[in-house]
């Protein structure tokens, strides 16, 4: 049996990854890839890649619904793109490798991550995050600044 998936963000770092993973462990694979230039590293990876509109583009639905009826698998590897698949999970569920709505909204914004983190593991959290607001208070409190 060949896998065929599609991987967006076929030119990221994230993607060619994914990709070279599927191909050593999943031999027969066929690996699509979508992104918003045709031309890039992944072209040395996928077996194809097709140019798509932006994910927050109105067309984009239209070009994803016709390549996912290509594909066993879906694995969105950019942060639009997994929002979009997020967004639209219900259409999509059976065939996308994504995470829950909730897990989504809150790793994907670092501030509410590092809050995450503070309040149930707080021996793992390090204060990398300040909100923009609090940046003056913050900086009187070192002694070097940052710029």
């Amino acid at each position: 049996m060949q896998l065929k998936v599609l991987i967006t963000g076929s030119n990221g770092d994230l993607a060619c990854s994914i990709a070279k993973i599927i191909k050593k462990h999943f031999k027969n694979s066929k690996i699509i890839g979508t992104d918003l230039s045709k031309n890039g590293i992944g072209e040395l990876i996928f077996d194809k890649i097709y140019k798509v509109p932006p994910a927050n583009h109105k067309n984009y639905e239209k070009f994803i619904n016709k390549l996912s009826k290509k594909v066993d698998l879906i694995i969105p590897a950019t942060e639009v793109e997994n929002k979009f698949f997020c967004k639209n999970s219900k259409k999509y569920k059976s065939k996308v490798l994504i995470n829950e709505n909730h897990i989504m909204d809150l790793f994907s914004e670092k501030y509410k991550t590092q809050k995450y983190l503070k309040q149930n593991f707080k021996e793992l959290a390090l204060d990398y995050c300040i909100l923009l607001k609090d940046f003056n208070k913050y900086n009187k409190k070192i002694s070097t600044p940052f710029f």
